[in-house]
């Protein structure tokens, strides 16, 4: 880094700035399994992504983005802004300092915290790293990844274990073999040389007993594949434990959901949320309760809904206990109250019996809680992981060579892992998995091309100028049984959602849209290319 800003400071030529970003990137990359783990508030500032944020919980504050991914679009701009370039190196240069200034590192050096961080970077390799996220623009993302591999090693010499440095470095080489970013076999890279590192790294937690103290946190740090049904904690997406959820609570829930008892109008969630649609409704978007006035937004699915940290297309919502409790009080969608079921529920000698069975610490059993906690347990129970993408990884099925050519396009040169992140496919992001992004694509409105729709997304909730026509990543689990698509239900088919971002978004349409996040250049995609990933996308049913 140094080197490189030496070289700004001589206005050096392009070429040569280039080749000095591309080392302190990958020198960076073999100190990233320390720093990425250990320095999260840092590594925001080091390596995030080169767009404007602001935080939900203070949105007027709207922060410039730093680090290697202002500093790789500036090098590689048409014509570099030498000032800006030193601005942005010299502020690296700060908090670079301030990482290696940080005391009670060697408090932290802790064999169990040393391969959770190991276990994390495979990880954020598989999810951000190959696929292009952390090198958008120079597409050094698989030299990068060598980088990790060889942090990685490092660290396992020190613990002499030569299986785990083995696979490190076939990985490595497997990386070595790539002729170029968009050819590269994503597909087989992860399942036979990263996976089976992080089932190793797993295995040698248990063998020397490096476990980490029982906690809430999203992985679960005894599951031996990125793909297996056990990754994510369940609980770490529930409410306290006291409502944590359990057989009996996901078999209310179940009927609940189905029964029409919670709406006036005699309605379910399953009247919107149907399974055979992939617990959508195959609608543009619903009708209101009247049965004339059309809604404003598309019905959302509920697959894999558990594993996010914000609902609604907008956000406002922290858990699915409160987005429950918002559809079934809203007059248009089911025109209920969770207070006045609690009545007629607690009448019903079944239910009754049921309650006070799942929540005998709860006096009555029967509430508004203990409804909306009902239902978002059964939500919660609804099979993610058993897809034949999942199955295949694990080892359990086969794919055809079109639905591996699909992921790898899914995962390179169409950038579409970049925002539906592996192996969620949604947009709660790697490898902390508590943040949910939201993105501006310059969706147009239904049945036009000549304009952004209207609708403001999560700016109307939180009155942040970066939040303006953003929506929250949905899943693309199920995506083939969900149509139409997007927030306003604009594209009737996955041909239309392709072509729209081969365009490059709305930006890309030519709408005026100064903060879309989505790239506004041209995937430069094939029909044939666009029809293997929607082969692929199949393999992502349940």
């Amino acid at each position: 880094l140094e080197k490189l800003n030496e070289a700004a400071g001589r206005n050096d030529a392009q070429e040569n700035l280039k080749q000095l970003f591309l080392d302190t990137r990958l020198a960076y990359k073999r100190s990233s399994v320390m720093v990425d783990y250990f320095f999260p508030i840092q590594r925001k500032v080091v390596n995030g992504p080169d767009l404007r944020y602001a935080e939900d919980d203070n949105p007027d504050a709207i922060h410039d983005p730093h680090g290697f991914q202002v500093i790789e679009r500036i090098i590689y701009d048409d014509e570099i802004n030498y000032t800006d370039l030193k601005n942005e190196i010299s502020s690296l240069l700060q908090t670079i300092k301030s990482i290696d200034e940080q005391p009670g590192l060697d408090y932290k050096l802790r064999s169990d915290l040393l391969f959770d961080a190991m276990k994390s970077a495979v990880i954020r390799m598989v999810s951000l790293g190959v696929t292009g996220f952390d090198s958008p623009i120079a597409l050094n993302a698989l030299e990068e990844s060598e980088g990790v591999l060889e942090g990685i090693a490092e660290i396992l010499k020190i613990y002499r274990d030569d299986a785990g440095t083995d696979l490190a470095s076939k990985a490595k080489q497997n990386l070595k073999s790539a002729t170029n970013f968009d050819s590269f076999d994503r597909l087989r890279f992860i399942k036979d040389f990263a996976d089976p590192l992080y089932s190793h790294l797993v295995n040698m937690v248990v063998a020397k007993r490096y476990e980490l103290p029982v906690e809430r946190r999203p992985i679960n740090q005894f599951a031996t594949s990125i793909f297996s049904d056990t990754l994510f904690n369940i609980h770490f997406f529930s409410p306290n434990e006291r409502y944590r959820m359990t057989p009996e609570r996901v078999a209310i829930g179940k009927t609940l959901f189905y029964d029409t008892v919670l709406s006036r109008a005699g309605r379910s969630c399953a009247t919107c949320h149907q399974p055979s649609k992939g617990f959508s409704d195959g609608l543009r978007v619903p009708v209101a309760i009247n049965k004339t006035t059309e809604l404003k937004r598309n019905t959302p699915t509920l697959s894999a809904v558990a594993f996010q940290t914000k609902f609604f297309y907008d956000s406002r919502a922290a858990t699915l206990e409160n987005q429950l409790n918002s559809v079934v009080h809203n007059i248009d969608e089911m025109d209920g109250s969770l207070k006045e079921s609690t009545d007629r529920i607690r009448e019903n000698p079944d239910y009754h019996k049921q309650f006070s069975k799942a929540y005998p610490n709860d006096k009555p059993a029967v509430t508004a809680y203990t409804i909306a906690n009902a239902i978002s347990s059964y939500l919660r129970s609804l099979p993610v992981f058993d897809t034949k993408f999942d199955r295949y990884m694990r080892g359990e099925a086969k794919l055809s060579r079109e639905e591996r050519k699909g992921f790898n396009l899914f995962a390179g040169k169409a950038k579409c892992a970049t925002c539906h992140f592996i192996p969620l496919f949604n947009g709660l992001v790697p490898p902390q998995f508590t943040e949910t992004e939201s993105e501006v694509l310059g969706v147009p409105a239904a049945n036009s091309v000549s304009g952004v729709d209207a609708d403001e997304g999560k700016y109307m909730f939180t009155r942040s100028e970066v939040h303006r026509h953003a929506f929250k990543t949905p899943t693309l689990r199920n995506i083939t049984r969900t149509a139409p698509y997007m927030h306003n239900g604009a594209f009737k088919t996955l041909e239309e959602v392709m072509d729209f971002y081969n365009k490059g978004g709305g930006a890309g349409m030519g709408f005026n849209l100064d903060n879309q996040t989505l790239p506004a250049d041209s995937l430069g995609l094939s029909k044939r290319e666009m029809k293997s990933i929607i082969v692929f996308l199949r393999t992502l049913e349940n």
